[in-house]
């Protein structure tokens, strides 16, 4: 066979080749994405669970590019993450588990927002299953962004409830 033609043949399978690589590392550039995003309870070392409609959070963004979540609407912060983004879930699933759950529906996300690299967003987080105050195992916070990559927090224990505030007078 003629090397013209052997050159000709080889070089739709090397351009095969170097795409997949090429495919490969922008998976890998996302998946280092991902880790680089840290989501954690805005003012406490515990994740404060009393009020599913307010959930506070603060998302910390440590990589390049920007990176942008769906909110309920434009004012803030803090901004109210939507519904559809987040998520609460056991760090051990449990059997006797007990959960609160509100059905709800939910019209699209219409507003987003977006932070850039070494920025901090407050968040308040609405969820439609959450664990009750005080829950006695850890869980994880789950925000998927606008581009639908998800986003996991690190193991953290569930608030104990607040009690009503004593009356030193009586």
């Amino acid at each position: 066979m003629d090397d013209r033609i052997k050159t000709h043949l080889l070089l739709p399978w090397a351009m095969a080749v170097v795409g997949a690589t090429s495919v490969c590392a922008c998976a890998h550039r996302n998946a280092a994405t991902i880790d680089s995003i840290v989501i954690e309870p805005a003012s406490s070392e515990c994740l404060d669970t009393s009020n599913a409609n307010q959930i506070p959070l603060s998302i910390t963004h440590h990589s390049g590019g920007r990176v942008g979540f769906s909110t309920f609407d434009a004012a803030g912060p803090p901004y109210k993450l939507h519904a559809w983004t987040f998520a609460i879930e056991p760090a051990v699933p449990s059997s006797t588990d007990q959960w609160r759950v509100t059905l709800a529906h939910y019209y699209p996300p219409k507003n987003e927002v977006h932070i850039g690299p070494g920025d901090r967003v407050e968040l308040l987080a609405i969820t439609s299953q959450w664990p009750s105050p005080g829950y006695p195992g850890t869980v994880y916070v789950r925000v998927t962004d606008t581009a639908r990559r998800t986003h996991l927090s690190r193991a953290m224990a569930v608030c104990a409830p607040s009690g009503p505030a004593s009356d030193p007078g009586g």
